[in-house]
C-alpha cells in the first residue's frame, strides 16, 4: 500500500467546511435554539479528536449566518466558505462571537485571557443576534481563571451563550461542571470508519485506507489524520507485529528526530501491552508496571532533554524481555 501525500497541513477544526457525523445532534440543537430553550452554558465532553470543536464551530456558523446570503445549509450539513461569518470567525474578528483556546497560550488559559471575555460579554450584540463564546480545551484553565470563568457564568447575559469543549480523560472543577449541561460525544468504530475515510479523501490520493484504519481503530480520526499528515507513512511497514513496529519507531525516531514518531510509538507500546494482557495473564501486574514505565519515558523524552540513545536501548531491553 502506498500513500500519495498532497502538501496540505490539517485544517482547524474551524476551518472544516463538511459534518460527517453528529446529524441527529445538530438538528436537536436547531430544535433547542428555535424553541428558545438552548442551555445557557452547554460542556461538550468526549475524547481528543472526535470532532466536538468540529460540531460546535457548524452549530455556531448555523446560528449566527442564518440571516446571511450565503447562509449554512442545512440540508447537506456544511459550511458555505462565501458566508461572511466564516471568514469572521476563523479571524476571530466576529462582533458576535469570542473564541478562546488554550492552544495558542502555551497550553494554559490565563485569568488575563479571561478578563479580556469578560470586556467582551460587556458589549452590545451586533444586529440584536446571539452572542457565543467557545472556549476549547477547557481543563487547561489554572485556578484563578477558572474562578474569573466561573464570575462570567454566574452573570445575567440575555442572548449569550457558552460552548465548552472538554477532553474528558483530563479533569475540570466541578464548579464549572455543575453550572453547565454536559453534552458527551461518541463515536463507535463504524461511525469512526466513515469519518476517517472522508477525511483522508480530503487529504490523500487515491488509496485504500483501510488497512491503516483496521491498525489504527482505537484512534480517533483526527487524530490518525494528523499523524498521517505529519509522518511518512509510505516508509511504514504496516505489516509489521507490533514488536517489530515498535522497533522501527524507535530506530526511525533516532534518525529523525520527529515527535509525531513518539505519539505512534506509544500506540504500538498499548497495542504490544494489551496483547499480551491476554496471552500471559499471569504475569499481568510486571507487564502493567513495565507498559507504565516505558510510556512515562517517552513522554519525558518529548518534555526533557534526555539522552535518546540509552532511554530508547532501555525501552527495547524491556520490549524484548516482554515479549519472549
Amino acid at each position: 500500500m502506498k500513500i500519495i501525500k498532497e502538501k496540505k497541513v490539517f485544517l482547524k477544526p474551524s476551518e472544516q467546511l463538511y459534518l460527517y457525523e453528529y446529524m441527529y445532534q445538530f438538528d436537536l440543537f436547531k430544535k433547542l435554539i428555535e424553541s428558545k430553550r438552548l442551555p445557557k452554558c452547554m460542556l461538550f465532553s468526549g475524547s481528543k479528536g472526535i470532532g466536538k470543536a468540529t460540531f460546535t464551530y457548524h452549530l455556531i456558523n448555523y446560528f449566527l449566518s442564518i440571516n446571511e446570503k450565503y447562509k449554512y445549509s442545512i440540508e447537506n450539513k456544511q459550511i458555505d466558505p462565501n458566508n461572511p461569518s466564516f471568514g469572521l470567525i476563523n479571524s476571530n474578528v466576529h462582533p458576535n462571537f469570542y473564541n478562546l483556546d488554550s492552544d495558542n497560550y502555551e497550553n494554559e488559559i490565563k485569568i488575563d485571557q479571561v478578563r479580556n471575555l469578560l470586556k467582551f460579554l460587556k458589549n452590545t450584540t451586533y444586529n440584536n443576534n446571539l452572542k457565543l463564546v467557545l472556549i476549547d480545551n477547557i481543563e487547561n484553565l489554572n485556578k484563578n481563571s477558572s474562578n474569573a470563568l466561573l464570575k462570567c457564568l454566574e452573570e445575567k447575559n440575555d442572548n449569550t451563550y457558552f460552548f465548552l469543549i472538554h477532553d474528558d480523560s483530563k479533569k475540570i472543577l466541578r464548579t464549572i461542571k455543575s453550572r453547565s449541561i454536559e453534552f458527551r460525544f461518541y463515536l463507535n468504530n463504524k461511525e469512526k470508519y466513515n469519518i476517517f475515510i472522508k477525511l483522508a479523501k480530503q487529504y490523500f490520493d487515491n488509496n485504500d485506507y483501510e488497512e491503516i484504519f483496521n491498525n489504527f481503530y482505537f484512534e480517533s480520526p483526527g487524530n490518525l489524520i494528523k499523524y498521517m499528515l505529519s509522518f511518512d507513512f509510505n516508509k511504514f511497514d504496516f505489516s509489521l507485529n507490533s514488536t517489530d513496529a515498535i522497533f522501527s519507531l524507535i530506530e526511525k525516531y533516532l534518525k529523525e528526530d520527529n515527535l509525531e514518531i513518539l505519539k505512534l510509538l506509544t500506540i504500538f507500546v498499548d497495542k504490544f501491552y494489551n496483547q499480551l494482557y491476554l496471552s500471559k495473564s499471569n504475569k499481568i501486574n510486571i507487564l502493567n508496571y513495565n507498559r507504565s514505565k516505558i510510556l512515562k519515558l517517552i513522554n519525558e523524552t518529548k518534555l526533557y532533554n534526555l539522552d535518546k540513545k540509552n532511554t530508547f536501548v532501555g525501552i527495547s531491553e524491556i520490549i524484548q524481555t516482554d515479549a519472549r
